[in-house]
């Protein structure tokens, strides 16, 4: 209001030093106008004010004077402006001194209840408890692996003898050349060993055979099973030295090796059967030594 004043007196004194020019002029009163800044309230003559200022105006009515060569002030004729605007709020003044401490609060409500801490130290084991009574039986569990085998027992006493189920017929030969071409017209020895027996209902045979083969003249050597004048080879060799072969089932050659021998085993009709060795040589004369056959007749208990 202060900074307004001054404008304002500030405003007439430049009003009254050219009072003699708006009186002379013998013209109506006029309105003088100005802008104030709002902030400080500056006053400047203009027509149009800026976005920081507000207009101000006024009326004048100058009386004629004489020149005052003493320079007094002529008397102000303005109105009294309008307030200015209000000042800036000052600075916060320094802070006083902390009051008196005020009666305590009342409780206030309950919180809800916080997470869980992580759980202490594990304490020191405390003193063994007496014994509790017995629970029940619990289920049985599942076998243990096999143990060792035992020591063997004594034996034990011999049994009853069974019924008879089959017999074994064993027949042997000595040595003996053969130059044949063929087992069914081979010359001596033309067969042997040989087997005859009766075969009862439902009986079969089992039939093995051994031989010591060499060629003296010939180039090869051949031994058939004959079964009720049937040939079938069962052993070849070309060896120009003795070999023993085994009859193999399934091989016309037979083996050398005593355990890869294998019987031929067949079925039998009721009643008589003969069952022999026969030789023969290809190329000239053959030797035959150790001339072995085995037959078991098979069949069921009576």
């Amino acid at each position: 209001m202060h900074k307004l004043a001054t404008v304002v007196a500030a405003a007439i004194l430049v009003t009254g030093i050219s009072g003699y020019a708006f009186a002379a002029s013998a013209q109506a009163p006029k309105q003088i106008r100005a802008c104030a800044k709002k902030n400080g309230g500056a006053l400047r003559l203009a027509s149009k004010c800026r976005k920081n200022e507000r207009r101000v105006t006024w009326s004048q009515t100058a009386v004629a004077v004489a020149p005052d060569t003493t320079g007094v002030s002529g008397s102000s004729g303005g109105v009294t402006g309008a307030s200015g605007a209000t000042g800036a709020q000052g600075p916060a003044g320094p802070q006083g001194p902390a009051g008196a401490q005020g009666p305590a609060g009342a409780d206030g409500a309950q919180g809800t209840a916080g997470a869980q801490g992580p759980a202490g130290a594990q304490g020191p084991a405390g003193a063994q408890g007496p014994a509790g009574a017995q629970g029940p039986a619990g289920a049985q569990g599942p076998a243990g692996a096999q143990g060792p085998a035992g020591a063997q027992g004594p034996a034990g006493a011999n049994g009853t003898n069974g019924a008879s189920t089959g017999e074994t017929l064993f027949a042997s030969a000595g040595a003996g050349t053969n130059f044949g071409t063929s087992c069914a017209a081979s010359a001596a020895p033309s067969g042997g060993p040989s087997h005859t027996f009766t075969a009862p209902a439902g009986a079969y045979v089992q039939v093995m055979a051994a031989v010591g083969m060499q060629r003296t003249g010939g180039t090869a050597n051949t031994v058939c099973l004959r079964v009720d004048g049937v040939d079938t080879t069962i052993l070849s060799s070309t060896s120009a030295t003795v070999e023993t072969r085994y009859l193999v089932q399934g091989s016309t050659v037979g083996s050398t090796n005593p355990m890869d021998s294998r019987p031929v085993v067949f079925p039998v009709t009721t009643g008589s059967h003969t069952i022999s060795l026969r030789y023969s040589s290809t190329g000239g004369q053959s030797q035959f030594t150790n001339r072995h056959l085995w037959v078991s007749v098979f069949h069921p208990s009576s």
